[in-house]
């Protein structure tokens, strides 16, 4: 399996709490999460596919500027003693603007930029498991449904998002 991202929607509040406090992070870190915790989504394998599914395009340094990119994982950096988790977190405001983004994005258009080999050519991580579009639409179909309605629930309680690596 390759690596995964958890997402957990936290208050305002929490997200200062965490960010000024290693041990209190450290306590939410080490958390065991029900799997059908509504205010977690875990985005198993192809977080990266379904970035590019919201934004038309990879997340890599030379596009770092293009906003949708970071819908997964962000890009502020919570800062924490026991850094062996990479944890970033996108701020309420950010998380509004994705909200707003998500809504406006149809399954039908998101269906259209799901192209294997334009995945392929952008070094889009695991593009290569699926034979053709419609298998990976298949697949990233559900993952963005849940995406959409995660920043829905986030976006109506004013929510910021921290989204950490698991594997």
């Amino acid at each position: 399996m390759g690596m995964t991202v958890e997402m957990h929607r936290v208050s305002e509040e929490k997200l200062r709490a965490y960010a000024s406090d290693s041990r209190r992070f450290r306590k939410f870190l080490d958390k065991e999460w029900p799997f059908d915790d509504p205010s977690v989504l875990y985005v198993d394998k192809y977080w990266d596919a379904l970035t590019f599914l919201v934004s038309g395009q990879p997340r890599t340094a030379e596009n770092e500027g293009e906003l949708l990119t970071h819908v997964i994982l962000g890009y502020s950096r919570i800062q924490y003693r026991f850094e062996h988790i990479p944890t970033f977190y996108i701020s309420v405001k950010k998380v509004g603007f994705f909200n707003w983004a998500l809504s406006e994005l149809s399954l039908e258009e998101a269906r259209q930029r799901c192209n294997v080999t334009a995945m392929a050519e952008a070094d889009v991580y695991l593009s290569d498991a699926w034979a053709n579009d419609d298998e990976a639409w298949d697949d990233l179909q559900p993952l963005l449904i849940d995406l959409k309605a995660f920043y829905a629930a986030a976006g109506k309680n004013r929510e910021a998002v921290i989204s950490l690596f698991n594997h």
